[in-house]
């Protein structure tokens, strides 16, 4: 019995968007003029940014992780000696795709990395638009694709020796296969999703969670309204994808027990300092000269983040001075800051890192896109922000449910668990750098159901 293809079947769940969504090769050409555009920035900006000190801060123990990893082949942050000791403080991922570079790239691993992230970053443009295409209209995925091409803090990031670019592109490959999947409930692509995911998982933690999330919204949606032999593919393929998902977090857990001296640092100790540095309201300790560093004059941060019983206790005796102005912190101000313009702790405005010299400022044309991109920020999180209730009234009295892959369900939760992580811990904007494709989905999402309203309104109103 052939099975049916929900890739061309008419199987969308009423309430969903119901477009014809063929990509004509015109549509071809003009995604490859922009992934193009994506790629010539941001080699513009490896080129015409100087970096103070790249391989600083964060980097700097990810090039240490790299290098031993090669020359000792021990996961380790002390120095480069004979016999560094291991630890997990950071997670693997980074440092293994540091590893690799060193061992191909020798002494020209540096720009291999930049390069590399180059390529990535800019393909995340076509793949922000083939994922778009399963719930917008041709012209408002590609419009999302445009955005990703010009943002300015995708087009800095690649050029930084950080997570942000090589997460947001694996994570936003396997959301790509996931959605594949679940629409043709094919069991390689539900295989290949997991994998996907669970090296996300390897470069960040915070994608932990939401493959499971995601499989829970596929199998409590999408098994609705199907024959039994189409919803039996879907369970067998979901059990393949957290199988293979798992193995990656099960593996380095397995590794980090019987590896890990005494004493070593790792991940759970990181999470603590993270989440320590998250409590301080406007970032401000007390000296407003230590703005955004306010753990560096914190006398008590020490013990703060020694345990988490004393983390407790301290946060307890703060809040109980300062309830509202916490309570305000928390629920207010820190999911702002994390989807704010202006990269608090580096170089300012768009840069990780403070630049000597910057792409934006050398190149007038560069900068037309950076003051653009800016100006249309604020109305890019408002409809983003307005996509989350406007999906729950298109689908509240919807009996039948939803199709994953018909609506921008999977990008709101994506946006949804981003901000709730870093509203517990840090919420710097760099955090939210990787998933500003699915913050542009969800914005166009917004944008198509509206012209729809307005189009089916004036159609209306004439028929008379």
């Amino acid at each position: 019995m052939s099975m049916p293809d929900h890739a061309t079947s008419d199987t969308r769940q009423p309430g969903s968007l119901s477009y014809k969504r063929k990509v004509s090769e015109k549509t071809i050409v003009l995604l490859a003029v922009v992934t193009a555009i994506a790629i010539i920035l941001r080699i513009g900006y490896v080129h015409f940014t100087t970096i103070e000190d790249p391989v600083r801060a964060d980097a700097g123990q990810y090039v240490i992780y790299g290098l031993n990893l090669v020359q000792h082949g021990t996961f380790s942050n002390d120095y480069p000696s004979r016999a560094p000791r291991p630890d997990s403080y950071r997670s693997p991922g980074y440092p293994a795709f540091i590893a690799l570079a060193m061992l191909l790239g020798g002494k020209n691993a540096y720009p291999l990395i930049r390069y590399t992230q180059v390529m990535a970053g800019g393909l995340m443009a076509p793949l922000t638009f083939f994922l778009g295409v399963m719930f917008l209209p041709v012209w408002g995925a590609m419009i999302a694709a445009v955005l990703v091409a010009l943002s300015p803090h995708l087009v800095a990031s690649a050029s930084y020796v950080l997570t942000e670019t090589l997460f947001g592109f694996v994570f936003l490959c396997s959301l790509l296969l996931f959605c594949g999947a679940v629409r043709k409930r094919n069991r390689l692509l539900f295989v290949a999703s997991g994998a996907g995911f669970g090296y996300a998982y390897l470069i960040n933690e915070t994608a932990l969670l939401i493959p499971f999330i995601f499989l829970g919204i596929a199998l409590a949606s999408n098994g609705r309204g199907y024959r039994r032999a189409f919803q039996y593919h879907l369970f067998r393929g979901a059990a393949w994808f957290l199988v293979v998902f798992c193995l990656f977090p099960i593996a380095w857990m397995i590794r980090n027990k019987a590896n890990l001296p005494p004493g070593a640092p790792q991940t759970i100790s990181r999470a603590l300092v993270t989440l320590t540095h998250g409590t301080y309201p406007g970032f401000v300790y007390k000296d407003p000269r230590y703005k955004y560093f306010p753990y560096k004059e914190d006398p008590k941060q020490p013990a703060y983040s020694a345990s988490f019983s004393n983390f407790a206790t301290i946060f307890w005796e703060r809040f109980r001075v300062r309830p509202v102005r916490h309570l305000t912190w928390y629920l207010l101000e820190k999911p702002y800051y994390v989807w704010s313009w202006n990269i608090l702790q580096g170089g300012g405005d768009v840069h990780l890192y403070p630049v000597e010299e910057s792409f934006y400022h050398r190149v007038r044309a560069a900068n037309v896109t950076r003051e653009l991109m800016k100006h249309l920020h604020p109305i890019v999180l408002l409809l983003a922000l307005f996509a989350f209730p406007l999906f729950y009234l298109q689908h509240r009295r919807k009996s039948k449910g939803f199709s994953v892959t018909d609506t921008p369900v999977l990008p709101l939760v994506t946006l949804m668990v981003c901000t709730l992580i870093h509203m517990i811990f840090f919420s710097l904007p760099r955090y939210s750098i990787p998933f500003r494709p699915e913050l542009y989905l969800c914005s166009l999402w917004t944008v198509t159901v509206l012209v729809r309203s307005k189009y089916t309104r004036f159609m209306r109103f004439y028929s008379f």
